[in-house]
């Protein structure tokens, strides 16, 4: 899909929730698991989504690529022991992920949050 020529919604559900990619021009959807970050060439995207706590969604990262007028998943990852809050891209193939962590505490428990490179490598 070029870019602008398709729209993003958020779908909400009872509990928990997903987002849709939808092309404009002849109608192709896609439901994806996180808000989509674009390259910067947006030939390519990911989609992050954190839910540690209640577990109604997806937590992990999809990983796209971008043709003329559709998407073709490439991967996707469930992470069970964080979670993918948000995504920024470095250049075409380097991302900086904000992975938020629960700790518990008796009574209590809190989020932290580190950062990662993830490299998008070709086979």
């Amino acid at each position: 899909m070029k870019k602008k020529c398709g729209v993003i919604l958020f779908v909400q559900y009872y509990e928990g929730g997903a987002y849709m990619l939808v092309n404009r021009k002849n109608g192709y959807n896609r439901q994806i698991h996180g808000k989509p970050y674009f390259s910067n060439n947006h030939k390519s995207f990911i989609t992050v989504n954190v839910d540690m706590e209640a577990h109604y969604s997806f937590n992990g990262i999809e990983y796209y690529t971008v043709t003329a007028d559709s998407i073709i998943q490439q991967f996707e990852l469930d992470i069970a022991n964080w979670g993918p809050a948000k995504a920024k891209w470095i250049n075409d193939k380097n991302i900086i992920l904000a992975q938020e962590r629960m700790v518990a505490n008796p009574g209590t428990y809190y989020l932290t949050t580190d950062y990662a490179l993830l490299t998008i490598m070709k086979r």
